[in-house]
C-alpha cells in the first residue's frame, strides 16, 4: 500500500495520490491507444474516432459517478457536494457503461460502425481497467475479505482495511491487520488477460462486435465471482443482491448479443 507519492525536481516538489496517478495513466492509455489503433489498424476516420472517444469518456465518468451515488445514497445525501466533486474518488466501474447509448447515438448520427469501433477500443479498455485497479491497490481501497491463502495481503496498521477488521473483531487492534484477498490485483489480472486476449481475437475472422462482447462477458463473470471476496464500502446501502443481479444481467445481455452477432455472421457465409 502506497497511497501517496512525492516527486522532487530541483526546487520543485509535487505530491499526488496513487489513485489519481493511475487514473490519469488509465485514461491516457485508453484514449490514445484506442485512437491510434482505431485509425491506423482499423482504418476508421480520425475526426469521428476522436469525437467518439471524447463523448464516451465524458459519459463514462459521469455514469461511474452516478452509479456510485446510487449505491451509496445516504452518504451522498449527507454530502451532496461529493456528487459534483472533481476529486478522483467515488466511481463505480460498471457505471461507465452509460457511455454505450451515447456512443450508439453518435455512431448513428455520423455513420460510424459502432461494433467495429467497440472492438478497436477493447484491448485498451482492459489495460485501462488494469491500471486503475493498481491505483486501488496502492490506495488501499476495494479490499477483500480475510484469507489464509499464501498470496493474502496484509495492509498497514490503522489503514481503512485494518479499521474495518477492528470493527468486526476488536482483538485485531492488538494483533495487527489480518491478510485479505487482494481483490484489486485479481481484477487487474482479469482485465489485463481480457485486453491481451482481445488483441489475439482481433486477428481472427470474427463478426464485428464479437471481441468487445467476449471481453464484456468475461469481465462481468469475473466481477460476479470477485464480488463474493470483496468487502463492500462502509457507505454501501444498496440491497445485498444488487451486484449479483447486476452482473447476471450484463452476462445474459452480452451472451444474447454475441449469439446474434455470430448467428448473423454464419448466415452470410
Amino acid at each position: 500500500m502506497h497511497p501517496n507519492f512525492s516527486f522532487n525536481f530541483l526546487l520543485f516538489s509535487f505530491n499526488a495520490s496513487a489513485y489519481s496517478i493511475f487514473f490519469w495513466a488509465a485514461l491516457f492509455v485508453f484514449v490514445f491507444g484506442s485512437y491510434f489503433f482505431a485509425t491506423r489498424k482499423m482504418h476508421l476516420e480520425k475526426r469521428r474516432v476522436g469525437c467518439f472517444l471524447l463523448i464516451v469518456v465524458i459519459a463514462g465518468v459521469i455514469g461511474a459517478r452516478v452509479l456510485n451515488a446510487f449505491l451509496n445514497l445516504e452518504f451522498y445525501f449527507n454530502n451532496p457536494q461529493r456528487f459534483w466533486s472533481l476529486k478522483l474518488q467515488g466511481f463505480s466501474v460498471f457505471g461507465a457503461f452509460l457511455a454505450i447509448p451515447f456512443g450508439w447515438i453518435y455512431c448513428r448520427l455520423f455513420k460510424l460502425d459502432l461494433w467495429k469501433i467497440a472492438d478497436s477500443i477493447t484491448p485498451f479498455l482492459g489495460f485501462g481497467i488494469a491500471l486503475m485497479r493498481m491505483g486501488c491497490f496502492l490506495n488501499g481501497c476495494c479490499y477483500g475479505k480475510e484469507t489464509k491463502l499464501p498470496w493474502g495481503v496484509a495492509f498497514p496498521s490503522m489503514g481503512r482495511n485494518h479499521l474495518h477488521q477492528i470493527s468486526e473483531n476488536p482483538f485485531l487492534l492488538l494483533s495487527g491487520p489480518a491478510a485479505v484477498h487482494p481483490t484489486q490485483l485479481y481484477e487487474l489480472l482479469a482485465a489485463l488477460t481480457g485486453g491481451i486476449a482481445a488483441f489475439f481475437l482481433l486477428g481472427k475472422k470474427l463478426p464485428s462486435g464479437a471481441v468487445f462482447l467476449v471481453f464484456a462477458i468475461w469481465f462481468s463473470v469475473f466481477r460476479f465471482l470477485n464480488n463474493f471476496l470483496r468487502v463492500p464500502p462502509s457507505t454501501f446501502d444498496a440491497p445485498e443482491l444488487f451486484y449479483p443481479v447486476f452482473y447476471i444481467f450484463f452476462i445474459s445481455l452480452g451472451g444474447f448479443l454475441l449469439f446474434k452477432r455470430l448467428r448473423n455472421s454464419s448466415k452470410k457465409v
